[in-house]
């Protein structure tokens, strides 16, 4: 055991907030990695991608995005995206349980669909 944790268990306050202030700055000076895709979903869920996994991300109060899950593929993330609306939506009956599934597939067919846009050259 280091000093600095030596003194934090004996109650030292000034090494404690050195020792917490040391991790804070080591964090701080990680970068995460650049992202690469944003796919809007909805105006609650968006995917983003990095070279490392798939996220899926809430929009906070404040605009403000934020990771909930992440995953490996695309697939994985689409499949429990796909979940995560299900789950979250209103439903009292059967009936409103089967909009929900189409609503769902409805809403991430139109996301995962693909857009092209030809252009004429000159």
């Amino acid at each position: 055991m280091d000093t600095k944790t030596k003194a934090a268990a004996r109650g030292d306050g000034q090494a404690a907030q050195a020792t917490v202030l040391a991790v804070q700055a080591k964090d701080t000076t990680r970068r995460a990695d650049p992202i690469t895709f944003y796919l809007p979903i909805n105006d609650r869920f968006r995917l983003t991608a990095d070279e490392r996994c798939w996220r899926i991300e809430q929009r906070r109060k404040g605009g403000e995005w934020r990771p909930v899950e992440y995953h490996t593929t695309i697939d994985a993330a689409v499949n429990n995206l796909s979940g995560r609306l299900l789950r979250t939506a209103e439903v009292q009956s059967l009936a409103d349980a089967l909009g929900a599934i189409e609503n769902v597939s409805r809403t991430l067919t139109r996301a995962l669909a693909p857009r092209f846009k030809a252009e004429r050259r000159q």
